[in-house]
């Protein structure tokens, strides 16, 4: 991606976030990494859903404050115990996961509120995002989701070295996107409002779905069985699509209300920061005439009664 497609970065060093995880290696346990300010690098950011209960392993101001920033492997549940071996197996040194990077139990939520400003910068400089599309909460895994055989489907032997067999399932061409990732069945992760601006803002994402793994960036999108016909979903241009984007987060779930529009606030800082719009409760001021003609699609969406706090104007899509 990076030598051969124009469209791409082709830049792999970024600032690196206020803090990242030291994965470690096969001798020695992951660590909490706090950078120096200015320092540049190579990094992987993990999207995922939490799930419940919440996070069994967090940052807090206790752990921050220890000596020891040991992040023994054994003690993570297995979504970042996953994500942080596949980043050793790709050679990756530092990976970002929001729950071990930003500080959980902050006073009036001060290190939460900062992080979150920066996510353009922390998901727009990973080399790679890893997407762990399928896991519905820290339990499942990154690598636990398994393909659930069909009638139509043949199961394949596959060497996985080391003395290991697993299994390759072979499917119809005319199945391949269904029911995996169609819009009938999206993965977890796409189901997430606040996932949403990660997978928009990231230049590289390899997700672990359901049945197999997928690469999107802005030039490509592919699978196993090769190039995926969503150009949609790949262009720079089509990012910057707002209304294509407010109809798919707003199709998404979030678990608290109120987070409607900060949780799309860090991709909206970010066409902010290349366009120099002005950004009005959910919608842009150059192009705020079409966008007040917002419209609920009743056919497909619940229509929920007004918040009983004020979230917005009337006259947003996000009130």
């Amino acid at each position: 991606c990076v030598d051969d497609h124009p469209q791409c970065s082709q830049k792999m060093t970024a600032p690196f976030p206020t803090r990242l995880i030291d994965v470690g290696s096969t001798d020695r346990e992951p660590s909490l990494y706090i950078s120096s300010l200015g320092e540049q690098g190579i990094y992987v950011a993990l999207s995922y859903c939490w799930g419940i209960p919440k996070q069994p392993v967090m940052l807090t101001r206790v752990r921050l404050a220890s000596k020891d920033h040991t992040l023994p492997l054994s003690e993570l549940p297995p979504t970042l115990r996953d994500v942080i071996l596949i980043c050793q197996r790709l050679s990756f040194q530092y990976v970002w996961i929001d729950a071990l990077c930003i500080v959980q139990d902050s006073i009036n939520d001060e290190d939460w509120l900062k992080e979150a400003a920066n996510m353009p910068n922390i998901y727009g400089g990973a080399t790679l995002t890893i997407s762990a599309s399928a896991a519905k909460q820290t339990s499942d895994g990154v690598l636990s989701a398994s393909f659930v055989p069909t009638k139509f489907s043949c199961a394949l032997p596959y060497n996985l070295g080391n003395s290991k067999i697993g299994t390759v399932y072979v499917v119809p061409y005319k199945m391949r996107l269904s029911p995996f990732i169609s819009k009938e069945a999206p993965e977890p992760l796409e189901t997430r409002a606040w996932c949403l601006q990660e997978r928009l803002l990231s230049p590289r994402i390899l997700k672990f779905e359901t049945s197999q793994l997928v690469w999107e960036c802005f030039s490509t999108k592919l699978n196993a069985n090769g190039p995926m016909q969503s150009p949609s979903d790949l262009s720079k241009k089509a990012r910057f699509d707002w209304k294509y984007i407010i109809r798919d987060f707003t199709g998404r779930n979030l678990t608290y209300t109120s987070d409607k529009l900060p949780a799309l606030s860090g991709y909206a800082r970010h066409i902010h920061s290349l366009t120099g719009d002005i950004y009005l409760a959910g919608l842009w001021k150059n192009d705020i005439m079409s966008q007040l003609l917002w419209w609920i699609n009743i056919r497909s969406t619940a229509i929920n009664p007004r918040p009983s706090t004020y979230r917005a104007p009337s006259w947003s899509w996000a009130s």
